[in-house]
């Protein structure tokens, strides 16, 4: 076993022992002194509930001092029992340190989930509240002889200089100023709630709400005791009564509450699975981060993409950014071996749970990985059995002016390459289409009824014409779409179709979508209202026998002005659409 793993559950442990030791005693203590078992039942049920839950979070968390404070709540909240004990000695430390719980208390609410103050003003007031709680300790130990709430009629054997007089001025002071700290406390924590975002919500809420119906109650069982004289632990006013139980189930339920959050962690974590299934999908960028944000519960998530092309982050769009981590936001870069992969702008809280972030970063880069593996192997003759067969849309498209941008870039031209291959793929496969082959700057695609061509196309154009690339090149693509029914062989698709589409897509200019008149009657239906064809006219496609009406998709947001096709013309173009 890991020496050091041993160590880590092993402290949490013993800690855990001593607060069982400590609730055993008390236990043994009240049921001496005959007090009501709803009573002793409620106060086991406190104590005991802080011990578990800090023991559980101290062991999955050992760098997070909450796990400490929590499980220290609860072994200090039996102090309050031993007033009873039979030993002046003890009846007496433990009245003056009956209230140690508190500053554990406050320091869980002011630091909840960190372990960490969240701002100055919460260090400010916990520092406060230590140096007020440590004078009452001092005060009731030093100044006070005897008190009514012993519970043996004894005198305090560390009273150095009793003074009836000076201890109730002290405490009056003292009380006043724990009531304003605790109202000051409960006002920080509901700004805290109001400027946090919905994830922050979402991990404050099981033991803030507790927490400050707990301060509201504690300052409100303070102020009945300095008014009535009697406190929920010493008398029977009815205001007191009630704050004493509102204080008792608000504080069972910060630890009960805390559980809670641990089993909804987990559920969190349950959900990186189903992640993981639908990342495996190949989901295009916008429903990527859809899934992302649903699974972390951060609407604002963004996600970017190292392109090494363009040595930069770019969005989904293809665009250009900075990762920079805004207020309250938080950047997690997306690495394999030392490379970046992507970038995670997320919320802040987020990194409060890093095993959470971790496993949804590890899905991320294994879809990145899958991504990429695709761009690399692809399907050719062995799965040529399982293409479409029938009446389908072929898409060809290859880059314009390849051998000056590989003359331009040099090696990084073959990053250019992968990359404008990957957002092919991604858009073809988005639109019900599958590749079916790539060869050099060359791209075909195979689209079967059903499916979506001409919005492909346009989707393509579109990506490539927002992307950002190396050096400000710009990507510019001929894409041809033909319909027909192309014969199926060991290496794919064969046939005149095959041809026809590659000569088509050869004809048009980088930026342009040509379409054959069979393809027209295939894609007709599918065009947004925006989108016209344009009749350029019939043509010979080189060894293509016949004549070939070709059409131009006219898009309101792309170039729709090109020089006349790269082909023989035999007739004046018309106009459609």
């Amino acid at each position: 076993m890991n020496p050091r793993r041993v160590s880590i559950v092993g402290l949490p442990l013993a800690v855990a022992l001593l607060g069982l030791v400590a609730a055993a005693a008390a236990f043994a203590i009240s049921v001496s002194q005959h007090l009501p078992w709803p009573t002793i039942l409620g106060d086991q049920l406190v104590g005991l509930s802080y011990i578990v839950a800090g023991t559980i979070a101290w062991v999955r968390r050992p760098g997070n001092v909450i796990g400490p404070a929590i499980a220290g709540a609860g072994i200090t909240w039996f102090i309050g029992d031993f007033v009873f004990a039979p030993n002046p000695a003890i009846t007496a430390l433990a009245y003056a340190f009956m209230w140690l719980p508190n500053l554990f208390a406050a320091f869980i609410l002011l630091s909840y989930p960190t372990g960490r103050f969240f701002s100055r003003t919460a260090r400010t007031l916990f520092t406060l509240g230590v140096a007020v709680s440590f004078v009452q300790y001092a005060v009731r130990l030093v100044l006070l002889e005897r008190s009514p709430d012993y519970g043996c009629d004894c005198r305090n054997p560390f009273a150095l200089l009793p003074n009836g007089a000076a201890y109730d001025a002290v405490m009056l002071v003292t009380r006043i100023l724990a009531v304003l700290i605790s109202l000051a406390v409960l006002l920080l924590i509901v700004q805290r709630w109001r400027r946090a975002s919905s994830a922050g919500r979402r991990q404050l809420a099981p033991v803030l709400f507790a927490g400050a119906v707990g301060l509201a109650a504690f300052a409100a069982d303070i102020t009945a005791y300095n008014v009535t004289g009697a406190s929920a632990s010493g008398g029977t006013s009815g205001v007191a009564a009630i704050t004493g139980t509102l204080v008792v189930l608000a504080r069972a339920a910060v630890p009960i509450g805390f559980l809670l959050g641990l089993v909804r962690t987990r559920l969190d974590h349950a959900l990186v699975g189903q992640l993981i299934v639908q990342l495996g999908q190949s989901p295009s960028p916008e429903r990527l981060e859809e899934v992302l944000a649903a699974t972390l519960h951060d609407r604002a998530l963004r996600v970017s993409y190292w392109s090494p092309a363009a040595q930069a982050f770019l969005n989904g769009r293809g665009r250009r950014i900075q990762p920079s981590a805004e207020q309250g936001r938080a950047i997690r870069v997306v690495e394999r071996d030392g490379s970046p992969l992507a970038a995670i702008d997320h919320d802040a809280v987020l990194s409060d749970d890093p095993e959470l972030l971790t496993s949804v970063v590890a899905a991320l880069e294994l879809s990145i990985d899958r991504n990429r593996l695709e761009t690399m192997v692809h399907a050719q003759a062995a799965d040529s059995r399982n293409l479409p067969a029938g009446r389908v849309t072929l898409l060809y498209s290859d880059i314009e002016g390849s051998t000056a941008l590989l003359d331009r870039l040099g090696a990084r031209y073959a990053d250019l390459l992968a990359e404008q291959r990957r957002l092919l793929r991604g858009i073809v496969r988005e639109h019900g289409g599958r590749e079916i082959d790539s060869r050099a700057d060359e791209f075909f695609a195979v689209f079967p009824i059903g499916s979506t061509p001409a919005a492909a196309a346009v989707a393509i154009q579109r990506q490539l014409h927002d992307h950002a690339w190396p050096d400000g090149v710009d990507v510019r693509v001929r894409i041809g779409l033909h319909t027909g029914e192309p014969a199926i062989g060991d290496e794919g698709y064969i046939g005149m179709d095959v041809h026809l589409v590659a000569r088509l897509g050869s004809a048009g200019h980088g930026g342009q979508i040509l379409a054959s008149a069979a393809a027209r009657d295939a894609i007709a239906d599918e065009l947004a209202p925006d989108i016209g064809l344009r009749v350029l006219g019939e043509f010979e496609l080189r060894g293509i026998p016949g004549r070939h009406e070709i059409l131009q998709l006219v898009v309101p947001d792309l170039p729709a002005e090109f020089p006349p096709p790269r082909v023989a013309r035999l007739e004046s173009p018309t106009a459609f659409s």
